[in-house]
């Protein structure tokens, strides 16, 4: 039961996707029903899982890392859709034949 309980924690994070249970599945050998989203205690204790303790914190690690990676990419989204710009029109020294005017982005902090 000892051997069991850290992982029984660490299955239970929140960082662990479907694509880290396929994982789990694939490298232990150990079949788990997915669709049904219920582990047992009596399913965990069957399944000897802490005999892939290795495994399964290699990929937890993992998953938590990824998990990171989402949260970071989620939070420069969000900046990036609350950041606005402005476009000023800049004109070059030409003659009025040739139009060469551009635009400069202008940015938050200008």
């Amino acid at each position: 039961f000892r051997s069991s309980l850290p992982i029984m924690v660490d299955l239970k994070n929140e960082a662990l996707r479907e694509r880290h249970w396929k994982q789990i599945i694939q490298e232990t050998n150990i079949d788990i029903d997915l669709t049904s989203n219920v582990l047992t205690l009596e399913n965990i204790f069957q399944m000897n899982l802490y005999q892939y303790n290795d495994i399964l914190q290699n990929i937890l690690q993992t998953a938590i890392k990824e998990l990171q990676i989402e949260k970071n990419l989620k939070d420069i989204q969000q900046q990036w859709n609350t950041m606005h710009f402005q476009i000023h029109k800049h004109i070059r020294n030409t003659t009025i034949q040739q139009d060469r005017s551009s635009f400069i982005i202008a940015g938050v902090y200008d």
